[in-house]
C-alpha cells in the first residue's frame, strides 16, 4: 500500500518556509504517513500535509508570543488528504433546512463580486499552487483506499448553524498546547464581508 512520503512533505514544507519567509520548527512536527486514501497521481497528500504543518506552526508561533507554551504539533497524513474534500463530507442533520446544492454555484465560490481585502505582501494564484503541486513530483501508481465511513466518523464533529446542526470534519492537525477548532460554524454566502481584520 503505498504511504504519504514524509520526504516529500519536509521538502513541501521547506519550500513554503521560503516562500513565506518562516521556518516551521521540525522538531516541534509529528507526521504519521499512512496510505492515500485520494486516487491521484499528484502528491495531493503532501502539498494538503506541508500546508497544513505550516499554518498550524505559524499558529504555534503566535500562541508563544501571547505566553502560551511550544505546542508538539501532530498530522495524521489519510486526515490531511480527507481535509482536501472536507466540503463534500459535511452533513445536515437536518436535509429539509440545509441550502438547496443548485443555488450554491461553483463560481460565487471562486469569484466572488466583492473584493477580497488580503493583508499586504500576501498574494495567491491558484496556478502557482497548480505548480508547486506538480513540482513535488507524481505517484508512479494509483494505489489507494478511499477513507471509510467508519474512518469518517472518527473524524468528524457536530455544530450549530443557520441551517441546524451540521456535521463536518475536524482540522487534520492537533498542536498539545492550543486547541484546534473552528471558531464559527458554516454561513450563508453574504454572512459577513470579505475582509481579514
Amino acid at each position: 500500500m503505498t504511504r504519504a512520503s514524509r520526504p516529500i512533505i519536509q521538502r513541501a514544507l521547506s519550500e513554503l518556509g521560503r516562500i513565506t519567509g518562516t521556518a516551521p520548527r521540525t522538531a516541534e512536527l509529528s507526521v504519521r504517513a499512512q496510505k492515500l486514501s485520494l486516487g491521484t497521481r499528484f502528491r495531493a497528500a503532501e502539498a494538503a500535509s506541508a500546508a497544513l504543518l505550516a499554518g498550524a506552526s505559524v499558529a504555534d508561533q503566535i500562541a508563544r508570543l501571547r505566553g502560551h507554551g511550544a505546542s508538539r504539533i501532530s498530522l495524521n497524513t489519510r486526515h490531511a488528504e480527507a481535509s482536501l474534500l472536507s466540503f463534500m463530507l459535511m452533513q445536515f442533520a437536518d436535509a429539509a433546512r440545509a441550502p438547496a446544492r443548485d443555488r450554491i454555484r461553483i463560481h460565487q465560490l471562486l469569484w466572488p463580486r466583492r473584493s477580497v481585502a488580503y493583508p499586504p505582501g500576501v498574494r495567491v494564484s491558484l496556478a502557482r499552487t497548480g505548480v508547486w503541486i506538480r513540482g513535488l513530483g507524481m505517484r508512479s501508481t494509483l494505489d489507494a483506499t478511499p477513507v471509510s465511513q467508519t474512518e469518517l466518523a472518527l473524524l468528524k464533529s457536530r455544530t450549530e448553524s443557520p441551517w441546524g446542526e451540521i456535521d463536518y470534519l475536524r482540522p487534520a492537525v492537533d498542536l498539545s498546547a492550543s486547541a484546534v477548532r473552528w471558531e464559527l460554524p458554516p454561513v450563508p454566502l453574504g454572512s459577513h464581508p470579505p475582509l481579514f481584520d
